[in-house]
């Protein structure tokens, strides 16, 4: 993750498990840029790092950039030691509490939700399509945009140039037929002009040397291949397909 999630505000109406997760993974950030060291104490509404020498120099500097980030972001009103314990985000031996793996673990996801479109051809790649959206917003993408979430009326083709031009990453999904669709090249298109990044999948046994030799947008080191007969596809090379594309977001896949 190379953006400090510190800099970045807290969401208006974020519940109580956001806000949790928010400032664990800000403590997490100071921490591993060696801003602030892993274990805390708290007095009242503030924080300390924790030390058990006296007038040690380093962790009351240290203490007063927690100060000030504390009181940049949340105005001091963050959670409290107890909601992070709750969540398993600190454990406390009675004289600090201490960041836990979990917490570090926080800084393995985005900071910030990706933001996703999905190009396919539905005659090929609908279900994958819809398995792609679903484990997507199970990680806590945004909500990708899909042709489905068009609405009728709408003026649907420079529709699909702004949601295009407005995500962060395309994921394309490439069966043997995909690239004869003029709709998918021209998405694939707007994302090389936009300077998003394309993630190629190809499946039912397309390739993505053959894919790049008709579109070089679609560069075969970004993307998948589901490789072998069609007809020997199992759910887990769908599987590994999407943690593929997820991994590429930054999200962590078990």
């Amino acid at each position: 993750m190379t953006e400090d999630p510190r800099e970045l505000p807290v969401p208006e109406g974020a519940n109580l498990l956001k806000r949790v997760e928010i400032f664990a993974r800000d403590l997490a950030y100071g921490c591993n840029v060696g801003d602030w060291e892993s274990s805390f104490t708290y007095y009242g509404g503030g924080m300390n790092v924790w030390t058990s020498l006296v007038n040690d120099p380093l962790s009351e500097q240290n203490s007063r950039r927690l100060e000030t980030y504390r009181k940049n972001k949340w105005n001091n009103h963050h959670p409290t030691a107890n909601d992070l314990s709750i969540f398993e985000y600190v454990v406390t031996d009675g004289n600090a509490y201490s960041l836990t793996k979990q917490a570090f673990d926080l800084l393995k996801q985005p900071a910030t939700p990706a933001t996703v479109f999905i190009s396919y051809r539905r005659k090929e790649s609908s279900a994958f399509a819809l398995l792609v959206e679903a484990r997507l917003i199970m990680v806590g993408a945004a909500p990708p945009h899909i042709d489905k979430n068009l609405k009728g009326g709408e003026p649907w083709r420079a529709r699909l140039q702004e949601r295009v031009e407005s995500s962060e990453y395309l994921v394309c999904l490439i069966g043997p037929t995909t690239l004869e669709s003029d709709n998918v090249k021209k998405e694939i298109q707007w994302a090389a002009d936009s300077n998003r990044l394309i993630i190629p999948v190809c499946h039912n046994g397309q390739t993505l040397k053959a894919c790049e030799r008709v579109l070089p947008q679609l560069t075969a080191s970004n993307g998948h291949e589901i490789k072998g007969d069609p007809e020997d596809h199992s759910a887990a090379d769908y599987e590994a397909a999407v943690n593929f594309i997820l991994n590429s977001m930054g999200y962590r896949t078990f």
